[in-house]
């Protein structure tokens, strides 16, 4: 399945390719006619991302806004939404559901996918609603979802799949971001704990992010790889025997027609019984008390409201500007609680990154991620990418500006006239004012591929 990465790297090089321009748009295959004639010399006025779909607005906006001629697009698993110089453009095939043809620009772009049709802003709006928390938009609520998910009673597995909750992950990413989070697929939605909630968001938002700056699903930390002395080690545990981490037994199994991988040794939750399982999750925490046999200082103790004098409990309360009356109880209980929000709020503030794109500045362009994967070893079905980009221009670029033009370099041999090279890890830099990885590698030429690795600036505040 076309990974929601690689939705916004689509989108993203269509904003500079294809938005405000008017085209001659066809449906080769004639499964895409009736629409073809709506978008028909129809200025593209706006594309958005959602997870794994595509929207693309065709159409002057209305004054309210609004635009009711919005082709839906849904990759499904294998298909593209390519560009190409009018010149050099290949025949559309038998799956080409729709082509556009720019004259002044002589730019012909040519879209397969498992899901093509004409909507209006309606149904637009009713399929936004449907999905869920997608991590490379800004508009993205994590305190939304952990709230939602914690009162489902699927497996968290299940959840990170359903578009309706994290909106663009998908079986690779599924599997890797369990790992790095150390948290087991089969924990039920309803036990999943916000220590362990932030960290899956962390991920979510840090991989697709990197995913989508690079053209690649790398989840390893070169740092971690060097140590590891697996220097071309891309991902942990997906499609693996052995865990890239501790070398142990992975395990495979069917989870909604999908296949699922967890590592025995580093998130261990499946050795456990479901009864254990259930018990380990709703065991109580344990309730301290003023001891009069081991004595501590008032400075120890103020950390824990049970270990206080009735005296000490208001004059924490007093310092607080909360209500000091009440009983000892009633005290203590309204002391934990302003503890709580207090150490809720901190801990949120220095693990949550912030999602979407707005920070990135470039990304590597269809040919150099491409390229990556074929110097990897890996192919393009690995991932089904959906992004290609065989103009000039975009055989000559190694990194794509989101803003200004793209980074040129020397011509680039196209992707499908590689020979398979020996396996090279991706280690270029993104080439941005504010890194969100950085630099390990000299040479910067071959991939356009950041390492993953937050700067100490970032690292520190915790931005993305």
């Amino acid at each position: 399945m076309v990974e929601g990465h690689s939705c916004h790297r689509v989108a993203e090089a269509h904003k500079k390719t294809l938005l405000n321009k008017k085209f001659k748009a066809i449906s080769p295959n004639k499964r895409f006619t009736d629409g073809a004639k709506a978008i028909n010399q129809q200025p593209l006025s706006r594309i958005e991302v959602h997870g794994k779909n595509l929207f693309y607005f065709f159409g002057t906006p209305k004054e309210d806004g609004r635009v009711d001629t919005i082709v839906h697009i849904h990759f499904g698993m294998a298909a593209e939404f390519a560009t190409h110089d009018a010149s050099t453009a290949p025949d559309p095939t038998e799956t080409t559901r729709l082509r556009l043809e720019h004259a002044d620009s002589q730019l012909v772009a040519h879209l397969s996918a498992m899901t093509v049709r004409l909507i209006d802003s309606a149904v637009y709006k009713a399929k936004v609603d449907e999905l869920g928390e997608d991590p490379l938009r800004s508009d993205a609520n994590p305190e939304a979802l952990f709230e939602r998910v914690v009162k489902s009673k699927k497996s968290i597995g299940a959840l990170l799949m359903d578009q309706g909750y994290f909106a663009g992950v998908g079986n690779i990413y599924r599997a890797e971001i369990l790992f790095k989070a150390g948290v087991h697929p089969e924990i039920k939605g309803s036990a999943i704990t916000r220590a362990q909630f932030n960290p899956i968001w962390q991920h979510s938002v840090l991989l697709l992010q990197r995913g989508f700056e690079c053209g690649s699903i790398l989840t390893v930390d070169p740092e971690e790889a060097e140590k590891l002395n697996k220097p071309q080690l891309r991902r942990y545990i997906y499609n693996q025997k052995h865990c890239g981490r501790c070398d142990g037994r992975v395990t495979a199994w069917s989870m909604h027609a999908r296949t699922c991988y967890a590592c025995v040794a580093c998130q261990p939750v499946s050795s456990l019984s479901l009864e254990l399982q259930k018990a380990a999750v709703n065991a109580g925490d344990v309730r301290v008390f003023e001891s009069h046999c081991a004595p501590e200082p008032l400075e120890q103790r103020r950390l824990h409201p049970g270990k206080l004098k009735l005296a000490e409990l208001r004059t924490e309360l007093l310092q607080l500007g909360l209500d000091t009356k009440g009983s000892k109880a009633t005290l203590r209980q309204r002391l934990s609680a302003a503890h709580a929000r207090t150490q809720a709020s901190s801990k949120d503030q220095s693990v949550l990154v912030k999602p979407g794109l707005a920070h990135i500045v470039s990304m590597a362009s269809a040919t150099a991620a491409a390229r990556e994967k074929q110097l990897a070893g890996e192919g393009r079905h690995v991932e089904h990418v959906a992004d290609e980009d065989t103009t000039q221009q975009g055989k000559m670029a190694v990194r794509t500006s989101l803003y200004q033009t793209p980074v040129m370099a020397r011509e680039v041999t196209p992707p499908s006239r590689v020979r398979r090279a020996a396996r090279k890890p991706c280690t270029t830099s993104p080439s941005s004012k504010r890194q969100l990885y950085t630099d390990t590698s000299k040479d910067s030429s071959d991939t356009g591929c950041p390492p993953l690795r937050r700067s100490k600036r970032q690292a520190s505040t915790g931005a993305a």
